[in-house]
């Protein structure tokens, strides 16, 4: 196949996020071709297809996508319980895989993930870690990285949205894969090693399950200590609760304060209240004018959120770099960051959250 031609991807799953957010973006990228789209439900599969445009087969199982030989890289939007299974099989078949969080249901299956893809020496896996790519975060943890909070003490967070009522049936339940921890606080656990650099050391949880199983749930946190120096956070997510996304990082030399959904730029207070200047509301205002074009940015933008373009136009460049020859997938590379093992480190807090959660709160310590 010419390293010229357009990159050929299969989309596993033809769900809201896949006809909302994927296709939209693959079918407007340019330079990638969409071959086939695979879901077991006709109905989904045949919208899907529509969406997609003409030059994608409709497929009823996603084993027939990984079959067909023109396919280099696909997109894996299933329901969680067939994460793992899928993104395995498309490795054997040597494809590229961007596979939505979570990686897998519980960490077993991710551990055999993570051996298939070990297996698939020049396959890119990538984990669907979008909001890492979002602006405000990335400037967000250069503050942080530059030591604007001093040293760090607490992060708090909320994820939220009112939508258990609307959702399908496997998100129902835990056991098909469902519940807030693997839908939203997933993206929260990434991104707090994200923001911070730092692993999870103890976890404690509780849950609520009000129109769901598990839908709602507080998980506290220890960080691992950096210079014999610890901090603590706390995550809380819910699918029945008014829309919210924000983070709130504290340390001795000040405090930053972030909501995807209002934010253009984070805002900084100092540590001491006396020492907040009457114009620090026009500081913050002034520092943020620059950024006034990320509001019309968030609403070109599919699900009015910028980072799944970036995230999957990294997975495509990534994808065409192994292709053209200019080495192999490195692990480490920024072009396939987040990979599996960011999915593997979330899934393993999540796990021990559910660990503490059905043994009351206890707090699980994580090794190394």
């Amino acid at each position: 196949m010419s390293a010229a031609g357009p990159l050929r991807l299969a989309l596993l799953g033809g769900g809201a996020i896949a006809r909302s957010v994927h296709l939209p973006l693959l079918r407007a990228m340019p330079g990638v071709q969409i071959v086939a789209v695979a879901d077991a439900d006709e109905r989904l599969r045949q919208e899907a297809v529509r969406l997609a445009g003409e030059t994608a087969r409709p497929l009823a199982d996603y084993r027939d996508a990984l079959a067909l030989p023109e396919v280099e890289a696909v997109v894996v939007a299933l329901p969680t319980n067939l994460h793992a299974a899928a993104a395995s099989a498309a490795f054997a078949a040597g494809k590229h895989v961007y596979l939505e969080k979570p990686i897998a249901g519980n960490v077993e299956e991710a551990r055999r993930l993570l051996d298939a893809w070990s297996q698939a020496s020049e396959c890119i896996g990538m984990v669907g870690f979008n909001y890492r790519f979002n602006p405000l975060y990335t400037r967000l943890r250069q503050r942080l990285d530059a030591g604007a909070v001093g040293a760090l003490t607490a992060v708090r967070s909320v994820f939220a949205t009112p939508t258990a009522n609307a959702l399908p049936d496997w998100k129902r339940r835990t056991e098909s894969g469902g519940g807030v921890l693997l839908d939203l606080a997933s993206h929260h656990i990434d991104l707090l090693r994200f923001f911070t650099g730092r692993e999870i050391a103890e976890v404690s949880a509780m849950a609520l399950s009000q129109r769901s199983e598990e839908d709602s749930a507080l998980i506290n946190l220890r960080l691992r200590a950096v210079g014999g120096a610890t901090a603590v956070a706390q995550i809380l997510v819910s699918l029945c609760a008014a829309d919210d996304d924000r983070w709130e990082f504290y340390g001795d030399g000040g405090r930053l304060a972030v909501d995807r959904y209002e934010s253009v730029e984070a805002r900084f207070l100092p540590a001491r209240r006396q020492d907040v200047s009457p114009l620090s509301g026009l500081q913050n205002l002034l520092a943020e004018l620059p950024r006034l074009s990320y509001r019309l940015e968030k609403r070109r933008s599919p699900a009015h959120e910028p980072s799944y373009g970036v995230a999957i136009s990294r997975f495509v460049a990534a994808c065409r770099s192994v292709r053209e020859g200019e080495g192999r997938a490195v692990r480490t590379h920024p072009a396939v960051s987040p990979d599996l093992t960011d999915g593997f480190q979330s899934l393993r807090v999540i796990e021990a959250a559910k660990e503490s959660i059905h043994s009351g709160g206890k707090a699980v310590v994580l090794e190394i």
